[in-house]
């Protein structure tokens, strides 16, 4: 009994871990299709080794109907867009059964206890991330340069990684990002974390070390973001202490300079091209929404690069290399540009009704700045938040019917 306790425990952990880290990684972005199975795996051997298991049917069928919906809907998609990538649509499908199989399995046991295993995989994320950002500007020298089709980084067999970095009192520093392919991911993970730290959990030293974490990652939308829980929780509810302050404060200090520089690089420096890329890719999916706003266009992928190479919305000149077969990095958009801003809406309520994290309200805005800037809405993560987000959605739209 003792050491099938031990296997699930790890077994949870493990595939809360790998959908976390196929919503950004570099490993998940390079070997995907051999890593993706072992969550599937994983969950089946979570339901041979756990006895005695049963599930209140409102959970069954809500999460089953929106599967449904969804399911449903990437079908028609296929049909209506019959020039649209089919492979697309299988691995969506494919992740949105993953999660599903996997929420089913939390809501058996009880969702709290995946609420304690996010927690748990985001500190380890956060411990991860504060050792890689020691060793890439201590031992930088010995990391390899790798370019693909898909990436360009500094690694050490892609655990270890770095690619850009900024210059502060003329010191240059290497932005942390982690696991994942750029600093702004591995932020919304560390903002995650310091959400459930400020509203559930309460530790004063994983708050700490998630702060440095995020400062290190040098992310403007990440400090944004942390700046606005600071304020939204020690200001606007009050939650602060006089020794808080003091703790708080000089830290706030050096975010509102780093987040000063970050804009300064952005808009004047080299960093440019970012700010460049994500403009366009906003005024590229307005473009494209204008015509297709119901449907939206499916996984066209010719019909969306047609429309990128009228080269909509550019205000800087852009190495031809990011011009040619790129995606969106706007999560939000992009998911209204393949299916359409009516499944979009249902998309972002079922997002909003999510409850593995409080205070819904905030956890939305994150997640919306967040996805806005970074193309992981599709991953499994998210996807697990909206299924959860479903359950509540559906659960609460009963009991209206039923009163």
């Amino acid at each position: 009994m003792g050491q099938d306790y031990f296997i699930m425990n790890v077994l949870r952990i493990s595939v809360v871990l790998l959908s976390v880290l196929s919503s950004g990684s570099i490993i998940f972005l390079l070997y995907g299709v051999y890593l993706t199975p072992l969550i599937f795996i994983f969950t089946v051997l979570l339901f041979i080794f756990s006895r005695k298991l049963s599930i209140k049917k409102t959970y069954l069928l809500s999460s089953f109907f929106v599967v449904l919906i969804m399911s449903s809907y990437l079908i028609f998609s296929k049909i209506y867009f019959l020039e649209s990538n089919s492979l697309e649509y299988l691995k969506l499908l494919i992740r949105i059964l993953f999660m599903f199989v996997l929420l089913i399995y939390y809501n058996i046991i009880g969702i709290e206890k995946l609420k304690n295993d996010i927690y748990f995989v985001l500190k380890f994320i956060l411990f991860f991330s504060l050792l890689n950002f020691v060793v890439i500007n201590l031992f930088n020298s010995i990391f390899t340069h790798q370019v693909n089709a898909n990436l360009e980084i500094f690694t050490i067999k892609y655990i270890f990684n770095y690619y850009s970095s900024m210059d502060i009192f003329g010191i240059r520093i290497f932005r942390n990002q982690s696991f994942f392919w750029e600093p702004g991911v591995l932020q919304i993970f560390l903002n995650l974390l310091l959400l459930l730290t400020l509203t559930k959990y309460h530790n004063s030293k994983i708050l700490f070390l998630t702060i440095i974490a995020l400062i290190s990652t040098f992310s403007t939308t990440g400090l944004l973001i942390m700046g606005l829980q600071f304020f939204y929780f020690f200001i606007l509810k009050k939650k602060i202490s006089t020794l808080t302050i003091l703790v708080i404060l000089p830290i706030f200090t050096a975010l509102v300079y780093i987040i000063y520089l970050n804009i300064i690089e952005k808009f004047f420096g080299t960093g440019v091209v970012s700010s460049g890329l994500r403009y366009a890719d906003f005024m590229l999916s307005i473009e494209l929404l204008k015509d297709n706003f119901l449907f939206g266009i499916g996984f066209d992928i010719n019909k969306y690069q047609n429309y990128q190479n009228l080269n909509i919305g550019y205000f800087v000149d852009l190495p031809p290399i990011l011009m040619e077969n790129r995606g969106n990095t706007n999560s939000i958009m992009s998911l209204m540009v393949y299916f359409g801003i009516p499944f979009g809406f249902f998309i972002f309520v079922c997002l909003y009704k999510q409850t593995l994290f409080e205070e819904q309200k905030v956890t939305f805005t994150i997640l919306f700045i967040c996805l806005s800037s970074e193309p992981v809405l599709l991953t499994n993560f998210f996807i697990l938040l909206i299924l959860n987000g479903s359950q509540s959605l559906f659960k609460n739209q009963k009991k209206r019917i039923l009163t």
